[in-house]
């Protein structure tokens, strides 16, 4: 069913469906992506009722600590290609390689998650940059990369255990 508005614009008048995600965060870090990386998401139907329901909450245990990467430590990672771009990427990134300048505009920390039902025994910590890459002149390129937020060689104490005397 269309209707149309001022403007002369139709819209769908018929709602489809509805529905709510919700992420599940450890120590106040979010699984990325949709529900089913770790969290719930549910849909409504007809009446209100549940269409779909999916919930990935596994039983997770503190396993090891690790020493977190610093400022100049992330820097070198990026140089030896140890941070990745995601896919897909809203911008063409053709260009890419002629950047002069890289600057992160924004560092959203996550933890990666299996989809569903596979299995999993670990998640992984990483941090999504928001990037700008200075191409020359006022041509600017916005994009992603992903890069791992712990140095895997440096372990702390065990998971849940006090240094302190």
């Amino acid at each position: 069913l269309f209707r149309s508005w001022k403007g002369g614009h139709e819209t769908n008048e018929q709602i489809e469906m509805r529905g709510v995600i919700l992420c599940r965060q450890i120590d106040g870090i979010r699984f990325c992506g949709p529900g089913g990386r770790g969290g719930i998401s549910i849909d409504f139907g007809n009446n209100a009722k549940v269409s779909r329901l999916e919930l990935s909450w596994r039983n997770l245990q503190p396993y090891k600590r690790y020493k977190t990467t610093s400022q100049k430590e992330i820097v070198t990672m990026i140089k030896k290609g140890k941070a990745v771009l995601p896919f897909p990427q809203d911008a063409d990134l053709t260009d890419l390689p002629q950047a002069k300048k890289l600057t992160i505009t924004k560092i959203t920390p996550y933890l990666w998650g299996e989809i569903g039902p596979a299995s999993q025994d670990f998640v992984y910590p990483f941090t999504e940059f928001q990037m700008t890459a200075d191409l020359g002149g006022t041509n600017t390129l916005n994009f992603v990369l992903d890069c791992p937020v712990i140095d895997e060689t440096q372990p702390l104490s065990p998971a849940g255990k006090n240094n302190s005397p």
